[in-house]
């Protein structure tokens, strides 16, 4: 008897060192910003970051699928120099797919891909019937350079900026932040989201960065929970 309470003890020190950790290192990241950048590397972190009223505008990265942070790097490094230029860009053979997220108005689209960057569109080229793929690129281009040029300017004037990037490892991590410092004038943050973990599973990793704050997740980036606890104690100023 007297075995089973300590291990049910233990088990119970066990969770509570685990929710303190969780508790310590979300409250790093957690405060008030005058702006919140979703750096990838799909569609719902730029959603939910809407969702909880963390979303100014539209970022550069929002609306498309950037699984490298590697490639992410190269392409901040390149101040986003060819980034979606048309003779880098290629259509994949998948079509027809459906985007409804009740954020962005659905449509079925072209999936074209940056070939450079190793980032995918789905849902910006909507199928024409007998028209290319690239019959409505001009548009596409002028709000992409819109949001690029104010992706730069926010850099520049936010006084506090807190980037959330989902999936990186601590090499393409520790460059991310030698490359935000090069780039952001005043005073940044990295929630980097780590997905390796257990459905619901949520603690610290010590990658020891500055400015950075990387959380081990699971690979479910539909799960509100995981979001919900990573995003409640975040405001915009």
């Amino acid at each position: 008897m007297r075995i089973h309470y300590f291990k049910l003890l233990y088990k119970y020190l066990l969770i509570c060192i685990k929710k303190r950790m969780i508790v310590l290192e979300i409250k790093g990241a957690q405060g008030i910003y005058d702006d919140v950048i979703s750096l990838g590397n799909n569609c719902y972190t730029a959603i939910h970051l809407r969702k909880y009223g963390l979303r100014k505008y539209a970022g550069p990265l929002d609306w498309f699928v950037s699984p490298d942070l590697s490639s992410i790097n190269k392409l901040l490094k390149n101040n986003f120099i060819d980034f979606m230029d048309l003779k880098n860009m290629h259509a994949l053979p998948d079509k027809n797919v459906l985007f409804h997220d009740g954020v962005i108005q659905p449509v079925y689209s072209h999936i074209v891909k940056d070939i450079k960057y190793n980032v995918t569109s789905y849902h910006d080229f909507p199928i024409i019937s007998n028209k290319d793929w690239f019959i409505t690129y001009q548009d596409f281009k002028q709000k992409l350079d819109r949001r690029i040029d104010n992706f730069y300017k926010r850099m520049q004037n936010s006084q506090s900026i807190l980037f959330v990037r989902w999936g990186g490892d601590l090499t393409e991590t520790l460059e991310l932040q030698l490359i935000l410092s090069n780039i952001v004038k005043n005073n940044f943050k990295i929630l980097l989201l780590y997905p390796t973990g257990l459905e619901n599973e949520i603690h610290e990793l010590e990658w020891g960065i500055n400015h950075v704050f990387p959380i081990q997740v699971s690979s479910n980036y539909l799960n509100k929970r995981t979001w919900y606890i990573l995003l409640k104690d975040i405001h915009l100023s």
